[in-house]
């Protein structure tokens, strides 16, 4: 299903104008977008809406990688442009979706192929833009700042959760990353399993504060022990 898709000519919705400097430029010519939207190009080619987005998923996560592999000095550059063509899409596809009136909690409009191209937009960029966020944690100070795109991944996330179009692993990286961003509370044992340098940190940090709590309770059963010590000493 991979190679099929890929030689369709297509990708993620966004109108990357950053493409060109990635490092493959064989793939990335077969990563070029489509107007439409994934969903709306090749629904009829598959048979099921959450087998079609599970491939544009492993094309998302090719696309990271070759953004990771990237020179430090481009990836910064590649990260924000990837981020600011997910929120422009993400925007107007919400626009399209209120003013249609389309809830998440809809069915799904196989015959409108506007409301087809929406969706699928949604879930793609958000899925992308989870993708993304956790592998490059400085988009945190991003979020914090750009109070417009923390609202549109907000709208997105809850959107794309509600639909229940995701699949598990899908689903999985959408909490993570709102989790990371504070859209949701944090689990205790949540860590960015994509972010190793922060993930080795955590787990440092949560070892200690485990080491400490158990010193704490053995001071705690000890001290009745050295009162009672005492107590035969003086009879």
């Amino acid at each position: 299903m991979l190679s099929l898709i890929m030689r369709a000519n297509w990708t993620t919705s966004c109108s990357w104008c950053c493409y060109d400097q990635l490092s493959d430029p064989l793939l990335i010519t077969s990563l070029r977008p489509h107007p439409g939207g994934l969903f709306a190009m090749l629904i009829t080619k598959l048979t099921s809406d959450t087998e079609l987005f599970k491939a544009k998923r492993r094309e998302q996560q090719v696309l990271v990688e070759l953004i990771v592999k990237n020179k430090e000095s481009k990836r910064r550059q590649l990260v924000e442009e990837a981020v600011k063509n997910a929120q422009q899409i993400l925007e107007e596809s919400r626009e399209t979706l209120e003013r249609i009136g389309h809830r998440a909690t809809d069915s799904f409009p196989h015959s409108n192929d506007v409301l087809k191209s929406a969706i699928s937009k949604v879930l793609e960029n958000i899925a992308f833009f989870s993708e993304i966020s956790l592998r490059f944690p400085f988009l945190e100070k991003t979020m914090q700042k750009n109070r417009k795109l923390r609202t549109v991944v907000i709208w997105a996330y809850t959107y794309a959760k509600e639909s229940g179009l995701c699949d598990m692993d899908t689903n999985r990286v959408l909490d993570m990353m709102a989790q990371q961003h504070e859209i949701i509370p944090k689990s205790e044992k949540f860590i960015n399993s994509y972010d190793k340098e922060n993930a080795k940190k955590e787990l440092e940090e949560r070892l200690l504060q485990e080491q400490q709590r158990r010193a704490k309770v053995k001071s705690q059963h000890m001290k009745p022990v050295k009162q009672k010590f005492h107590s035969k000493m003086e009879l």
